[in-house]
């Protein structure tokens, strides 16, 4: 008889530990996600002791990922990515000197930019080569020097000509853009 009373506690008990877990399992189906964008105190380093998850944790080198971070990635408003077109300028065939020398663009892949620790590189393959090279601003490419990064876009110049690559073509390709030589 005491074996029989044994035996049912342990499924009663069985059974209100699976029922209490499927109640807990309902109440965190109903509750909201918190999806917003981080606290602007997210500089502040979390202590090591603290009841922090995992997605709070602020990497050393915060501040030059914080512009990605405050992106949520699976937000229901977040928009695609919009190529900005560029207004096309014109230029007057009487004012070209038909003496000056044809600019040949060097013949590269701008294929990413990077910001670490307020330093900007860009990631740039020259054409016949498999691998890409992360530059700095001041770097040489095939005679010329990069002078600026952007988000999305690279200029190089070379005796006071400047050439323009984008990241995102028109055509989407992210390959080597036809920039605009200015001079």
């Amino acid at each position: 008889m005491i074996r029989l009373s044994a035996r049912k506690l342990l499924w009663a008990l069985l059974s209100l530990i699976i029922v209490s877990l499927l109640a807990l399992n309902i109440s965190l189906f109903r509750s909201d996600v918190d999806i917003t964008a981080l606290a602007s105190n997210a500089s502040v380093p979390v202590a090591m002791d603290s009841t922090a998850v995992a997605g709070d944790v602020i990497l050393p080198n915060g501040p030059a990922f914080s512009q990605t971070l405050s992106r949520p990635l699976f937000s229901p408003t977040r928009r695609e990515f919009v190529v900005q077109e560029k207004p096309v300028q014109q230029q007057d065939t009487a004012s070209v000197d038909k003496g000056a020398a044809i600019i040949t663009r060097p013949a590269i892949a701008f294929q990413g930019t990077r910001t670490i620790e307020g330093e900007r590189r860009a990631l740039v393959r020259v054409e016949g080569s498999q691998a890409a090279e992360w530059l700095p601003i001041g770097s040489k490419i095939a005679g010329w020097t990069i002078t600026k990064i952007d988000v999305g876009s690279l200029i190089l110049a070379q005796k006071g000509e400047t050439i323009s690559y984008d990241l995102f073509a028109a055509g989407g390709s992210g390959q080597t853009a036809t920039g605009e030589v200015e001079e």
